[in-house]
């Protein structure tokens, strides 16, 4: 259907986003904000923190918008949080926006799996679930290969752009 086709190529930017910002993570928490491995750590965990937390309020309010809204928002805000980011040299904040992101993160996953769920022929959901997994995963690597770029640019571009990719796929 058109609307999942339309989520396909948003999601290709994203997943690709997502695939370079993880990443990169590690490396971009002790070279640009000289931290810790056991504060890249807590950022690791409280991103997923911040995704539980945002999963609960979702199930208090999604109702409210329709799920391309929430979609939108979702990719807009993580990808603000990811530009601030880019250019913080706190760890301490660097551990609250990453945090926030996490929280943003959630409303984008619920959203996708409800337009695949919505807009998908009952007799066809199966393989094409199979093909945004597939996808997934193969854009994730894509995104990945790229985090190869960090030895050639500055750490704290590569980020930028992986956040500047979401907010694109937002306003999409």
């Amino acid at each position: 259907t058109p609307i999942l086709r339309s989520l396909f190529m948003v999601m290709a930017v994203v997943l690709i986003s997502f695939g370079l910002s993880n990443a990169i993570l590690l490396p971009f928490s002790i070279r640009a904000l000289g931290a810790s491995e056991f504060e890249y750590g807590l950022q690791e965990g409280l991103t997923s923190v911040g995704f539980v937390i945002g999963s609960l309020w979702m199930a208090k309010i999604f109702d409210r918008l329709h799920e391309g809204v929430w979609l939108s928002v979702s990719f807009i805000a993580m990808g603000i949080a990811g530009v601030v980011y880019s250019f913080l040299y706190s760890v301490p904040l660097a551990i609250l926006v990453i945090t926030i992101s996490g929280f943003f993160n959630a409303p984008s996953s619920i959203g996708r799996r409800l337009v695949v769920q919505r807009n998908t022929p009952a007799e066809m959901r199966g393989r094409v679930s199979s093909v945004f997994f597939v996808s997934r995963d193969i854009l994730f690597l894509v995104g990945m290969g790229a985090a190869g770029l960090a030895d050639l640019m500055d750490i704290r571009l590569l980020n930028l752009i992986s956040a500047l990719m979401l907010v694109a796929a937002g306003l999409i």
